[in-house]
């Protein structure tokens, strides 16, 4: 019977238009309340173990267009952050995640071999970016020596920019972009790199 009223739920909460990946969290925090109660009581069963995962499909393919991409840029060459530019720049060019890119130092930068290291990927390898040269250019106009971030916070000591998500939203609305994220800059990467 509990195995039912789960499956219900879960049927209830797709119509509603929720994503297979959120049904699956929730199924997964419900199976956990289950297996406490199983631990706590010695209750043999987990009725959550009996609802079929679903098929998780949320991927999403957008990228810019050749139209997009200039505006895009000279929006970010405009925004109140000056490394906007540099890090929308890099981010089309080299495909890294986000989170590689502000968290990359000025010792992960090469500038004879025109490269960034980043030590230790999503997948826990390490990666070399190709820099084109008109990144390297734009990183020489913020350039320093020793580790500090390519992408500093403006007001915190020896931290990165992390939360720049404001001043995005402002860049991607003043060039006229909807439905697009940040992350979709390694769509439009993979794209540029296709065609």
């Amino acid at each position: 019977v509990t195995r039912q009223l789960i499956k219900a739920s879960m049927d209830a909460l797709r119509a509603e238009g929720k994503a297979p990946a959120t049904l699956n969290r929730y199924k997964a925090a419900l199976s956990s309340v289950f297996a406490y109660v199983c631990d706590e009581h010695d209750l043999k069963v987990n009725p959550c173990r009996e609802v079929k995962q679903l098929n998780e499909d949320n991927a999403r393919t957008r990228y810019l267009s050749e139209n997009e991409i200039p505006l895009l840029l000279d929006s970010a060459k405009g925004s109140d952050w000056a490394r906007m530019y540099l890090l929308v720049l890099m981010a089309i060019t080299t495909g890294a995640r986000r989170s590689e890119l502000i968290k990359l130092k000025w010792s992960d930068i090469d500038f004879s071999t025109r490269s960034a290291h980043i030590a230790k990927t999503k997948n826990g390898d390490p990666r070399v970016l190709a820099l084109t040269d008109d990144v390297a250019t734009e990183l020489m106009k913020f350039r320093e020596i020793g580790s500090g971030y390519v992408f500093p916070h403006p007001s915190a000591l020896n931290a990165p920019f992390e939360y720049f998500d404001h001043l995005w939203q402002s860049v991607r609305t003043k060039a006229g972009i909807k439905n697009f994220h940040f992350h979709d800059l390694r769509h439009t990467c993979a794209s540029l790199l296709a065609m």
